[in-house]
């Protein structure tokens, strides 16, 4: 939607700025207006829309931005995680059987003296 207040001196254009393309448009609609208005229904005015080429660096920077998504980094901290867990699961196998070796080392046996332990024992 627009509105325009021709005054005197100078032009007001009301229109919503939420849009990019709405500014444009609504100068277009309103020098058209008063093209028409001052000379005839005749004549009349156009506008188009032709990007400027991109730059190298804009064009990097829109591929980066393109590839790189929020999910990437939370799929990387879940391996890590996942690879640390994995990897600390194993050590707890070898802290209970190093726990075991100590226990079958210092454990009495009746009837037998304490100087009587062999080599592999200890």
């Amino acid at each position: 939607m627009i509105a325009v207040d021709y005054a005197e001196n100078f032009t007001t254009i009301l229109f919503n700025a939420e849009p990019f393309h709405t500014a444009p448009i609504a100068l277009l609609y309103a020098d058209q207006a008063l093209l028409r208005h001052l000379v005839n229904a005749s004549y009349s005015l156009a506008a188009a829309n032709h990007p400027l080429p991109q730059t190298a660096e804009a064009k990097v920077e829109e591929e980066s931005e393109a590839n790189f998504n929020g999910d990437s980094f939370a799929y990387a901290n879940n391996i890590m995680f996942g690879y640390s867990f994995l990897a600390a699961s194993f050590v707890v196998f070898l802290i209970r059987e190093r726990a075991m070796l100590v226990l079958k080392c210092v454990t009495p046996f009746p009837g037998r003296q304490p100087q009587a332990k062999t080599g592999p024992e200890i």
